[in-house]
């Protein structure tokens, strides 16, 4: 019998057993009631797209959500708060925040996260998914900017007439 350790291939050492292999678990039916994320696109900064992550009470940990996806979980049954943000370093931006009852049965939660950082995301129900916010601020963000550089190029031309 052969071991792998970091890629290299060694006999056993003399007088071990062998290993015996885990007993598998058979996977059962998911307890709880299955809600689907649906995710936007994400936060996207210079070199990246951060990540989004959903805190809910009943979780274990902060579950890491795909960029553009459908994801399934299954919640217990009762009434639950689910927030939404994205990570952006140490700190979580574009928070969104939604109560759910899963006593209804399936639930379908849409969150959108903010074009940019300095605004916070959204959350809904239903079958379309709700608007990005921030779209507005990045178009007059970009307004301003070209208008101040065509302010200042008027105003060089001008100084160089006189």
């Amino acid at each position: 019998m052969t071991d792998t350790w970091h890629g290299r291939t060694a006999p056993a050492p003399q007088g071990w057993p062998a290993p015996t292999p885990a007993p598998v678990e058979p996977y059962g039916e998911p307890q709880g009631v299955p809600v689907t994320i649906c995710t936007a696109g994400g936060v996207r900064t210079r070199y990246r797209r951060l990540p989004q992550l959903l805190e809910a009470g009943v979780l274990p940990v902060d579950t890491l959500l795909p960029d553009r996806s459908q994801t399934v979980l299954f919640l217990p049954p009762g009434h639950l708060r689910l927030s939404f943000a994205s990570q952006y370093w140490v700190t979580r931006v574009a928070r969104a925040t939604l109560d759910i009852d899963t006593t209804q049965g399936p639930q379908t939660v849409h969150y959108a996260a903010p074009y940019t950082i300095w605004s916070a995301g959204t959350a809904g129900f239903g079958p379309r998914a709700p608007r990005r916010p921030g779209g507005t601020f990045v178009v007059w963000l970009v307004v301003g900017i070209i208008g101040v550089v065509i302010l200042v190029n008027i105003w060089l031309f001008v100084l160089s007439q006189s």
